[in-house]
């Protein structure tokens, strides 16, 4: 268990002063595993003190290694343009904590966080809850708060002991497998998928996207355990009912218009055909895939999934932290131009920076590499042993975004390079 100095905020009564405290907590993004706990009898007793808000509305659990945020945000765009209040909540934030927390689109209004604090401040205080933990409360309590008839929850870390593992959803998704977080999740694609099938509850149906071998096997032994329906992206039988929502290629890369790329395909089918699975509990009709897919983009802006950062620049960012991700990357650059046609300027997490991540960018003839100032982050000398012929980025802001102006970018390397990344643009902005 963590062991966590009693922190006293300097002011529950304020949304600034709430803010403040919040992110002086350990999180992940700078200490890594010691900012977590892994014990859900902790999250169930922080739910009962709050009147259990996650069981008065429907949830859909969303895990895996890569894709599940924009899965997230699919499911979430088509239930709002089907009418239904919808509930989003994704880690980590890009730019602002209140991200976390949305409903129908858009981000909490930071005066919630009083209301929140006033109810729950005194027990908060007598627990030492991790960072992840109060922020997975508070959009549990916020959608309940605003009477949202759906809630679509992305687990943070694996899944069987995962803070939002609280929940009884109607489905539960599992987009993607591969190795990611071995040092809590295990060194195996079995080890890892069995606590990703963790968030398979009894008798609820689960589906995945397309997964290793042995991952499929593994979700599908537990939810044989659970006497849970299994249906992955390939089961013919989505194609043969429910007409209302069409799962054929052609209805998908329509829908998805201007955002069709391979990996978009396969993220937006998994959403289509986990809508159809909950036409029972939360009906919709087709048009609404349609719209929800069309306004995905006006919605959610800032992704950091293949996200165009300028008009005026072709910049690109993805936070692509992972082998598997990092491949998909590269495809969509390839597919925009040759790939000696791109700068490449990367960041990385200590944690996650290894030779196989690593040999992924070797195609590149020059990797520019940038040291985040975290705790956590890899540093200067760490990332030059794995990329030998790199250049630390020691120039003045001024001067790189210069001299990058006019060049084709991609930053990559880890979510946590989105916001400094962003502070570069906006600098731009104001210059």
């Amino acid at each position: 268990m963590v062991q966590m100095e009693k922190r006293i905020p300097p002011d529950f009564s304020t949304a600034k002063g709430i803010e403040t405290w919040l992110l002086s907590i350990p999180k992940f993004s700078d200490a890594g595993v010691a900012a977590a706990n892994f014990n859900l009898e902790r999250m169930a007793r922080f739910c009962e003190v709050l009147g259990n808000p996650q069981l008065q509305y429907k949830t859909i659990h969303v895990a895996g290694t890569n894709g599940k945020g924009t899965v997230c945000r699919m499911l979430a765009s088509v239930y709002q343009s089907a009418g239904y209040r919808t509930g989003l909540y994704t880690s980590p934030h890009l730019i602002d904590l209140n991200e976390r927390f949305r409903l129908n689109s858009e981000s909490m209004e930071s005066s919630m966080l009083p209301q929140f604090f006033d109810l729950a401040g005194d027990h908060i205080l007598s627990f030492n809850y991790t960072f992840f933990e109060l922020t997975t409360a508070i959009a549990f309590w916020y959608f309940r708060k605003m009477n949202a008839d759906v809630a679509v929850i992305e687990t943070g870390l694996g899944g069987r002991l995962d803070a939002t593992n609280v929940i009884d959803p109607e489905l539960s998704v599992v987009t993607s497998i591969s190795l990611d977080h071995t040092d809590v999740l295990g060194n195996t694609i079995e080890l890892i998928s069995a606590e990703k099938a963790g968030i398979i509850k009894n008798k609820k149906p689960v589906i995945t996207g397309i997964l290793p071998p042995e991952a499929e096997e593994v979700i599908k032994k537990v939810a044989e355990k659970n006497s849970s329906p299994f249906f992955t992206i390939t089961d013919s039988s989505f194609d043969r009912s429910d007409a209302c929502i069409e799962t054929d290629v052609q209805s998908i890369k329509n829908a998805l218009g201007k955002n069709t790329t391979q990996i978009n395909y396969q993220n937006a089918l998994l959403a289509a055909k986990s809508l159809k699975l909950l036409q029972s509990s939360l009906p919709l009709e087709k048009e609404a895939i349609a719209d929800g897919f069309r306004k995905l983009d006006s919605r959610f802006p800032s992704t950091a999934a293949f996200e165009r950062l300028s008009q005026h620049q072709r910049w690109f960012f993805d936070g692509a932290h992972n082998p598997a991700a990092t491949e998909a990357v590269i495809r969509q650059m390839q597919r925009l131009t040759d790939l000696e046609e791109w700068t490449v300027i990367l960041s990385f997490m200590s944690d996650k920076l290894n030779h196989s991540l690593a040999e992924k960018w070797q195609a590149f003839d020059q990797v520019w590499l940038w040291p985040m100032a975290s705790e956590r982050a890899a540093g200067e000398a760490e990332m030059l042993s794995y990329f030998p012929n790199g250049k630390i980025l020691n120039r003045t802001q001024k001067e790189l975004l210069a001299e990058i102006d006019t060049k084709l970018v991609i930053f990559s390397g880890s979510l946590y390079f989105y916001s400094i990344v962003r502070e570069w643009i906006h600098s731009i902005s104001a210059s």
